[in-house]
């Protein structure tokens, strides 16, 4: 006798055996997609100045003769960075190097100050060298100037002196340059300050950072033996920054006297601040005195 299922056991019979059979080829079940709510967002921070990037715009600026480790002599591509002294059509005759060079961080971005220093092949003795100061950024993969500025008053012999990048504020950056100048048993020696201005650089002050006449004085021309001449001066002048209020936008100058200073010793302190309107340091004629005395007349 045949046995017939009754019609829900049939069912779920046929059900159990539907979910057991492999489906075909091209009929498999369709996932519903995941979905998401996150957006992706890209963001470029500003990068530094890397050493690729100033080779860049050294032979821009320069040609490509230019280099961060030696000097070169040739003229520079852009001509407001030439030699003013150089006659017309004549050929410019300057060894230049890179003098200065200090990554910081200015306006909340990285830059890199730079200077380069040049030396003319025909100078005197009073003829000054050539600086040219840059305040250097990233823009689109590669160093542009955000400040620059060509200078030729600083040094004597052709020579600029000693450039360095120097913090002043919470967020000011400028060079002090160290230059001498020498005759006859006299020296002297001076601060520039050069800040950043309106796009470009200016000088901002200067002050003495040495003063001697020991070659002028009889019996202190022996430099391993103390001079105690009453008229012999042999003064230095050190140069720090107030950072007693870090954040403030300018760092007051402190400017420190020693030295036999024409028979006693010189120990006096100063405090020189910048004025913010024109951003010139309020440079006091002591500091810029030629001898023991306040002989200074602007």
């Amino acid at each position: 006798m045949k046995r017939i299922l009754p019609p829900v056991v049939g069912l779920l019979a046929c059900a159990l055996i539907a979910a057991c059979q492999p489906q075909a080829d091209g009929q498999a079940t369709a996932q519903p997609a995941a979905t998401s709510n996150t957006t992706s967002t890209t963001s470029s921070a500003p990068t530094a100045v890397d050493n690729v990037a100033l080779d860049g715009f050294l032979a821009a600026v320069y040609g490509h003769g230019a280099s961060r480790t030696r000097p070169w002599v040739h003229a520079p591509l852009q001509a407001s960075f030439r030699d003013t002294e150089t006659e017309a059509n004549a050929p410019e005759n300057v060894t230049r190097q890179l003098c200065a060079d200090e990554s910081v961080i200015q306006g909340g971005q990285p830059a890199r100050l730079i200077a380069i220093c040049g030396q003319p092949e025909d100078y005197g003795h009073p003829t000054p060298g050539l600086t040219d100061f840059f305040l250097l950024r990233m823009q689109d993969g590669k160093a542009v100037a955000a400040a620059q500025q060509h200078l030729q008053e600083y040094g004597s012999m052709g020579n600029p002196g000693e450039v360095k990048a120097m913090q002043l504020g919470a967020d000011l950056w400028g060079f002090v340059v160290r230059s001498s100048f020498s005759n006859m048993g006299y020296t002297a020696s001076t601060w520039g300050l050069v800040l950043p201005k309106d796009g470009g650089f200016h000088d901002a002050g200067f002050f003495r950072s040495h003063i001697d006449n020991l070659g002028l004085v009889e019996g202190c021309d022996d430099a391993s033996q103390p001079c105690t001449a009453p008229k012999a001066f042999n003064i230095n002048f050190a140069l720090d920054t107030d950072r007693s209020n870090p954040t403030a936008a300018h760092w007051p100058l402190v400017v420190t006297e020693s030295g036999p200073a024409c028979g006693k010793p010189a120990s006096a302190t100063h405090r020189v601040l910048l004025d913010a309107a024109t951003m010139r340091y309020q440079v006091p004629n002591i500091l810029k005195r030629e001898t023991c005395k306040d002989d200074w007349t602007d």
